[in-house]
């Protein structure tokens, strides 16, 4: 099964891609505690899609695939914007250090994280994809 959601980079747009991501799931019988989380998770990728790659430009997109494959459900977040140079080093930051400096920002990775089994970016042909797996 599979669902497909283009989304203005703009953050008022949030609201009908956490509605598609619910439903979606719903459909798909996940429950409801998972697709909770499961909805945050995307919707972190997405905000930081929208706010990191791409500046809010309501006038750019991101493409948001959902697909659930037995007991296994994939996201994937196409068009994220240019990886900064230091991911890995945010991502992998103890969160105590994240709350210690009081900066805005990296909860969200944390989070994401956190929520799902598999979360990876990567860049194809120029394009940047953030890719998160859920086993369930």
């Amino acid at each position: 099964m599979r669902a497909e959601l283009t989304l203005s980079c703009s953050l008022a747009s949030l609201e009908g891609l956490r509605a598609f991501c619910s439903k979606s799931l719903l459909v798909w019988a996940v429950p409801e505690d998972i697709s909770e989380k499961l909805t945050l998770a995307l919707d972190e990728a997405c905000t930081n899609a929208m706010k990191h790659g791409h500046r809010c430009n309501p006038k750019e997109h991101i493409l948001v695939v959902l697909e659930k494959k037995g007991e296994r459900i994939l996201f994937k977040v196409h068009d994220i914007g240019p990886l900064p140079e230091n991911l890995c080093a945010h991502i992998d930051k103890p969160l105590s250090a994240l709350v210690k400096e009081r900066k805005k920002g990296g909860l969200g990775l944390k989070l994401m994280h956190r929520i799902m089994d598999d979360v990876r970016f990567v860049t194809k042909n120029g394009v940047s994809y953030c890719i998160m797996v859920k086993n369930i």
